[in-house]
């Protein structure tokens, strides 16, 4: 069996046996109606876990189905995982979402490789934070036909060089 090529939505449990952290979190924010996992990841507590929880649920997935699954998200290569079985490697970003819209944020560096990484694939996670959340998996090719990109930031760097 080879390595998921094409995007395909499945239907994926909260994990084998969900804490009691893990569903006060997701009543939580369901109850608060968090928008996408990146915007309350990067500011407040409650989103750090839920970024925990679901590469943790999107790590199973994949090891449930035989797949090695390698962390990297520390080293901001522009994906979270690596993830391979029977000699083939795939590099794999995770996104979540509350809602049903596959609508979230996105870095220059996940783009880059979409645009340059063959190996690349986006999962997308909808529903995240109930027990029954939906996965689906895009291709590079995939990604970048299905999703407009829109610039919403820029980094602005003094091009004289220091400053006093």
């Amino acid at each position: 069996m080879g390595l998921p090529m094409t995007s395909k939505t499945q239907i994926v449990h909260g994990g084998s046996n969900p804490t009691r952290d893990d569903l006060l979190l997701l009543q939580s924010l369901a109850k608060h109606n968090k928008i996408d996992w990146w915007s309350c990841g990067k500011k407040t507590k409650i989103g750090d876990r839920l970024l925990i929880y679901l590469s943790k649920a999107v790590k199973r997935y994949f090891e449930r189905q035989g797949y090695k699954v390698v962390s990297c998200e520390r080293q901001n290569l522009g994906y979270d995982f690596n993830v391979s079985r029977n000699g083939e490697m795939l590099h794999v970003e995770v996104k979540g979402v509350s809602g049903l819209v596959s609508k979230f944020i996105i870095t220059a560096g996940e783009v880059k490789c979409a645009r340059t990484d063959s190996k690349f694939r986006l999962v997308v996670v909808t529903e995240a934070t109930v027990p029954k959340r939906k996965i689906e998996l895009f291709t590079p090719k995939e990604f970048l036909k299905f999703f407009k990109l829109k610039t919403i930031a820029y980094f602005a760097e003094d091009k004289r060089g220091f400053s006093p």
